[in-house]
């Protein structure tokens, strides 16, 4: 039996505009957010002794099938005939389908993961390429994994969408004492969202304006207040959202915004403030659903 864990961190996304193109590859976000400390661990086991191959899939323990992982396979497939009896155990650290780009973070995990352990030789550009179409083909995501790719630590900014190595991915430098706070009511439905093509066409408005008013000035701070803005003019902020953003505008945060897409909230926060913020968190949420988290310097990584 061999044994390989990989880990790649969670992304929050902050704001988007959607870019669709005949060359999936092409297909992504403009956009910006944040990669966690926290994120998705796969661990793959193979026992190589049967000549077909044959598939389990774990998340937090429970069996359940993942698009995502047999889209992966699908890809990988194509490198040579994969074989054996294969155990893949997924650790999710933090909400699923609450912009936290699980489903990204999985699937790049997976394909790092998976091509060492088949022994497949192909490079980590050619991993995360195939993490790109398993998101976007299952429809669970556009720019998440260019995003985690990008450079390391701070705000991630796509100026330019694509894949990875399609995608243009910058960045805001943030102070080391810096916190993203963060916590989730629940998913939204996002397939509703992104089969009406007249709203997706304002928000992508939306988030291109979102996108210059950030590169005119690119502050956390100044981020922070874009992203808000762009959160209300989208239209997807429920009523307990909306509150527990008002309170925790009485804190000594940079800014707070939501999880797109989501109905979730993470906040920017100096170190020294974090008890205060916590104890409006805490008016909301169970202390062990509120995520505390920095920025992650390391990017995806095997263990």
């Amino acid at each position: 039996m061999i044994r390989v864990k990989a880990f790649c961190p969670a992304a929050i996304s902050s704001f988007f505009a959607s870019y669709l193109h005949e060359n999936p590859l092409k297909c992504g976000a403009w956009g910006g957010g944040f990669t966690l400390e926290k994120g998705v661990e796969v661990t793959v086991s193979l026992d190589r002794s049967q000549s077909e191959l044959e598939v389990s899939n774990f998340i937090n323990g429970k069996p359940l099938d993942s698009p995502i992982i047999k889209t992966v396979l699908k890809y990988l497939s194509e490198y040579g005939k994969l074989k054996g009896k294969l155990k893949i155990e997924q650790r999710i650290e933090v909400p699923i389908g609450c912009g936290y780009g699980t489903s990204g973070a999985s699937a790049l995990a997976a394909a790092m993961a998976l091509s060492k352990i088949f022994k497949i030789k192909i490079t980590y550009m050619q991993m995360a390429r195939i993490a790109h179409l398993a998101d976007f083909q299952c429809k669970t995501g556009l720019g998440t994994v260019a995003g985690i790719v990008g450079p390391s630590g701070g705000i991630k900014i796509l100026t330019s969408p694509g894949a990875p190595g399609y995608a243009v991915v910058d960045k805001i430098f943030i102070p080391k004492d810096f916190l993203i706070v963060s916590a989730s009511f629940g998913p939204i439905r996002k397939e509703e969202i992104l089969k009406d093509h007249s709203r997706l066409e304002i928000l992508n408005q939306i988030g291109m304006e979102t996108l210059r008013r950030i590169l005119r000035d690119p502050t956390p701070k100044n981020f922070m207040k874009n992203c808000r803005r762009f959160a209300l003019k989208a239209g997807f902020m429920s009523g307990r959202v909306k509150i527990l953003l008002e309170q925790l505008d009485e804190t000594h945060i940079i800014g707070a915004t939501q999880n797109m897409i989501g109905e979730a909230v993470h906040s920017l926060v100096e170190e020294k403030y974090l008890d205060e913020i916590l104890k409006v968190y805490l008016k909301f949420f169970h202390q062990d659903e509120i995520i505390v988290s920095k920025v992650d310097e390391l990017g995806p990584r095997y263990l």
